[in-house]
């Protein structure tokens, strides 16, 4: 659906011989479409966007999102639960899994237990960094 490029190969449709009518419709079939959400103008405009046929996820991006509500970093200010609660709603509305990506499990549990069912957790960096820091310390000790 969409215009986008063809360009795929057998691992994208687990090595079948397909026709690309067949081709077509395994990736439309199989593609995940998520959003970002991450500006004020974009909470403002989610009903419009949020509209759109075939989105399955949103991701709120908090960092971005807080810069432009004019509260960096503030993740737990009123501006922004206020923000991405009514980014939750539409989604809701709209038959998407809303979600948000979080710094750590506090946060997490935090907006699970509001709703929000595409979550993320700490980055490949943050999970590196801890354990190293970790290992450094028991080396020191």
């Amino acid at each position: 659906m969409g215009v986008r490029g063809y360009g795929l190969m057998a691992p994208h449709t687990d090595y079948e011989a397909l026709s690309f009518d067949q081709v077509i419709a395994h990736v439309n079939d199989n593609t995940l479409t998520v959003l970002q959400i991450e500006t004020k103008r974009a909470v403002e405009a989610r009903e419009e966007i949020l509209s759109v046929p075939g989105i399955d996820a949103v991701m709120i991006g908090p960092a971005d999102l807080s810069i432009s509500m004019g509260v960096p970093g503030e993740f737990q200010h009123p501006k922004m639960i206020e923000a991405m609660e009514s980014v939750r709603e539409t989604c809701e509305r709209h038959g998407i899994a809303p979600g948000t990506q979080t710094r750590a499990v506090p946060q997490a549990k935090f907006w699970k237990d509001r709703g929000m069912r595409f979550l993320g957790c700490g980055s490949e960096i943050g999970f590196m960094f801890e354990k190293a820091k970790e290992t450094a310390q028991a080396l020191l000790a």
